[in-house]
């Protein structure tokens, strides 16, 4: 991030400076934590400046293509569940072992199925398999149309699945994904792979159980509170309030 904060600061008249991301992530000023409390409640060993504002929510554009949301209507009508598989923008080339077995699970448990590839020619492959799949598609208009996510547990996927008010199935990979996943598991919102689990045994199995957990009544209902107590939330508000609070 050096050359567009550079940019900036060279703009003010101010010094260039070297290693942002991890220089100034403990400022003495003020340090913005751009996740919910209900999350990550503050903690004794934060920075004195920290704040946190609750999860940012981007300005996408939320319309599905038609023809997806027929295909998810008609699936929810006649009684199936929506699962929506998507391992971020990494994780998700990690090989279809995985993703293979997550739909093999969805027709053994008459699941339906939104497959988010990261590859269109996958998808393409996948929608000539009858089923729904498209190599990207924004979280916080997909997620509200699914009964539960499949994700890697990257910050921002963990965060459109809790404001969409669903449980997830989280395949953390690395980085802070594993410790967003642990969040959500003691949350009671989510059923975590452990990394053991993405290489022994049958996946097709595996996540047929995975299913039971995540479509049981008292995850869905803990899913949906936590979903409309972090939809409170005004992050842009918070924000704003935290920046002016030291200018």
């Amino acid at each position: 991030v050096d050359p567009a904060i550079n940019r900036v600061r060279r703009d003010l008249g101010l010094s260039l400076q070297k290693r942002t991301m991890l220089g100034d992530q403990f400022s003495d000023v003020r340090n913005l934590g751009l996740w919910s409390e209900h999350f990550r409640a503050p903690a004794a060993d934060d920075p004195p400046g920290a704040a946190i504002t609750g999860f940012p929510r981007l300005p996408d554009d939320l319309s599905l293509p038609e023809d997806m949301l027929a295909s998810i209507e008609a699936a929810r009508s006649g009684g199936q569940p929506v699962g929506v598989w998507t391992l971020g923008t990494t994780a998700v080339h990690s090989g279809p072992a995985l993703r293979d077995g997550f739909i093999e699970a969805c027709r053994e448990r008459s699941v339906c199925p939104v497959v988010l590839t990261g590859d269109e020619k996958a998808s393409e492959f996948l929608r000539s398999q009858g089923l729904v799949s498209r190599s990207y598609l924004p979280h916080d208009a997909i997620l509200t149309h699914a009964d539960f996510a499949v994700h890697h547990a990257g910050i921002g996927s963990s965060a459109a699945a809790i404001r969409a008010g669903i449980p997830s199935i989280a395949i953390p990979f690395t980085h802070d994904q594993p410790d967003n996943a642990r969040r959500l598991r003691r949350l009671g919102v989510a059923s975590v792979l452990k990394p053991k689990d993405r290489v022994k045994g049958d996946p097709k199995a595996i996540f047929c159980g995975r299913f039971d957990e995540v479509l049981d009544r008292s995850a869905v209902q803990r899913a949906k509170e936590l979903g409309q107590h972090v939809d409170r939330e005004d992050w842009e508000r918070n924000v704003v309030r935290a920046i002016e609070s030291v200018a």
